[in-house]
This record gives structure tokens, C-alpha cells and sequence, in this order.
């Protein structure tokens, strides 16, 4: 399929699942859509869930109605050309639960809008240009399970505000210019299977109280500034698959119990 997103997309006021993703359009969304003044709500596309435009052409910036999509759980934009910084007005999307703008052309910094979605889930932004630092706001996302930001520009250290994430269950903010220590209070994240940390500018030792990540199967801290030993407490991770801590200054011996990981 190719062409452009037409204004008249507004007229299906009953639509609640959208899906054009894999295929060539091109252009921007329309700025405005017909069929609002037919809507008792006002709004646009009412009934509408779900919106996977997922590898395709598309470009431009985010039109406004976007964020007027009040029902809306999942805005699936990746793999397209979308430009300019993510708009604060889809912190209004009390609903959304997935939010995926994987490799796109975006800038700016992530917004402290962000942490006004309640109910999101997966917060995926990797592979673009994002900078700036990661707003303490994210430490209201109660819901968070997957949060990626991987390759991007972020600066900065990473928001203690990161530790109330009880229910996170991946963190990949590799490839960034991220600085300062590993989070004091990792070991709040229990339900932690994936931290990836690869490829910035921390520094400090490895807290002791990572072994307390029970659930823990990947650990990336290569490529850093990372120094002393590693904590013995690593031996208590029990269902670690795979350990990289490379490219870093750390000294001292492998601690003992590292013997123990039957799943490394």
C-alpha cells in the first residue's frame, strides 16, 4: 500500500483497531482530520484502541490529535521518519499502555509529561535522537514493565526516581551519554530480569545489593568507567543467563560464588 493517510480517516467513528504497519506510505498525518463535528465526544476517532503504523515512510512531526485520542492503549510508530521532539500533549493519553517509537528521527528531550501516563506499560524510544536528561517523572509510571531508550543522546545521571519501577521488568538504556553511579537502590527493581547499561559514562563501583535482583537473566555494564571488585553478592543470581562487564576498570578477583550461576 502507498500514498498518504487521508484527512477522511476521521470519518470511521466507530474504528477501534488500526492497522497500516508494513507497508509504503509516505507523508506526514494529516494535521487535521475530518468527522470531529459528527462526534457527540468532540473528539477524534472516539472508539479507537489500538494504532500500528509500524514500518512504513512516514515523516513529519505528531499532529495534535494524536493526543486526543482518549481511549487510546497502544501507539505503535516505529520503524518510520517522524521528526522533531515528542509532544508533551500525549500526556493526556490516560490510557495508554504501549507507546512504541523505535527508530525514528525524533529529538529534544523525553518530556515530563511522561509520567503523567498512569497506565503505561512499554515505553520503547530507541534508536533516535533523543537528548537531554531521563525526567524524574518516570518514577511515576507505577505500571512500567519495559522501558528502552537504547542508542539515543541522554545524558546525565540515571533518576533515583528509577528505583519506585516495582514492577519493571527491563531496563535498557545502553548506548547513551549517561553518567554518575548505578542506581543505589537497584535491588527495589525485584522484578528485574534485563538491565542493560552498555556503552555510556558510568562510574563507581557495582552495589553489593544487586544480588538481591532475584529475577536478574542479562547484566550489560560494558563499556563504561566502572571500577573495583565484583560484589560476591553476584553469586546469589540465580537465574543469570548471560554477564558482561567488560571494557570497564574493575580489579580484583572473580568472587567465589560466581561458580554457582549453573545458568551462565
Amino acid at each position: 500500500m502507498t500514498g498518504s493517510i487521508p484527512r477522511s480517516i476521521g470519518n470511521f467513528c466507530n474504528l477501534k483497531y488500526l492497522d497500516l504497519s508494513l507497508n509504503n506510505l509516505n507523508g506526514s498525518l494529516p494535521e487535521i482530520i475530518k468527522g470531529i463535528e459528527t462526534y457527540n465526544s468532540k473528539s477524534p476517532l472516539p472508539n479507537l484502541r489500538e494504532v500500528y503504523l509500524d514500518k512504513n515512510q512516514l515523516m513529519g512531526k505528531f499532529p495534535c490529535w494524536l493526543g486526543e485520542l482518549k481511549e487510546l492503549k497502544g501507539l505503535h510508530l516505529s520503524y518510520n521518519k517522524f521528526k522533531g521532539p515528542i509532544p508533551t500533549f500525549l500526556g493526556a493519553l490516560q490510557h495508554l499502555e504501549y507507546m512504541n517509537l523505535v527508530e525514528n528521527e525524533l529529538n529534544g528531550s523525553l518530556p515530563d509529561c511522561i509520567g503523567q501516563l498512569s497506565q503505561l506499560k512499554e515505553l520503547l524510544v530507541s534508536f533516535n535522537h533523543l537528548s537531554g536528561n531521563l525526567p524524574d517523572s518516570i518514577g511515576q509510571l507505577s505500571q512500567l514493565q519495559l522501558l528502552d531508550v537504547f542508542s539515543n543522546h541522554l545524558s546525565g545521571r540515571l533518576p533515583d526516581s528509577i528505583e519506585q519501577l516495582s514492577q519493571l521488568q527491563q531496563l535498557e538504556v545502553s548506548f547513551n551519554h549517561l553518567s554518575g553511579s548505578l542506581l543505589d537502590g537497584v535491588e527495589q527493581l525485584s522484578q528485574l530480569q534485563q538491565l542493560g547499561v552498555s556503552s555510556n559514562d558510568l562510574s563507581g563501583s557495582l552495589p553489593n545489593s544487586i544480588g538481591q535482583l532475584s529475577q536478574l537473566q542479562e547484566l550489560d555494564v560494558s563499556f563504561n568507567h566502572l571500577s573495583g571488585s565484583l560484589p560476591n553478592s553476584i553469586g546469589q543470581l540465580s537465574q543469570l543467563q548471560q554477564l558482561d562487564v567488560s571494557l570497564n576498570h574493575l580489579s580484583g578477583s572473580l568472587p567465589n560464588r560466581i561458580e554457582q550461576l549453573s545458568k551462565l
